[in-house]
């Protein structure tokens, strides 16, 4: 890979990096407002954990969202050197959609019905990058352009 490429590549994660936190923090802080309205008692009682759930998933999302605005900011910028916090971050929402998916069907705990109500609300947000299949193809592509472009 050329250096050129590497820097073009580079580039181009960071601005679908940016993309993709701004989108996800919108999301985000309009189901934390919606979720703040008054809710009704049955929905409370058929969904214990709901809340806890709901502010846990969605702190994890906000989190990630927020690393990927850095790291986007620090790939325009040609910095490679954080990268590790990229993949993490990627991980962590690579491994929230696959909770979202199965809803916590791999256990049978009280909590269950509330995994399966919360998560897919608080990390909706992620579609965007699973629409452009982003978090299977931007780790690798860092990846190389820290190889080519070396620590910076």
């Amino acid at each position: 890979m050329q250096t050129r490429t590497a820097q073009l590549i580079l580039r181009g994660v960071g601005v679908l990096s940016l993309v993709a936190a701004a989108v996800g923090l919108l999301y985000n802080f309009e189901t934390m407002r919606t979720f703040q309205a008054p809710t009704s008692a049955t929905h409370a009682a058929e969904f214990p954990q709901f809340r806890n759930v709901f502010l846990i998933m969605w702190s994890l999302c906000v989190l990630c969202y927020l690393t990927l605005a850095f790291c986007g900011i620090q790939f325009l910028r040609l910095k490679v050197s954080v990268w590790r916090w990229f993949a993490a971050a990627v991980a962590i929402e690579v491994t929230v959609s696959v909770v979202a998916v199965f809803g916590g069907s791999w256990f049978d705990l009280g909590i269950t019905k509330s995994i399966a109500a919360a998560v897919p609300e608080s990390s909706a947000g992620l579609t965007i990058q699973w629409l452009v299949l982003f978090p299977l193809w931007a780790p690798l592509a860092v990846w190389l352009a820290y190889r080519r472009l070396g620590v910076g």
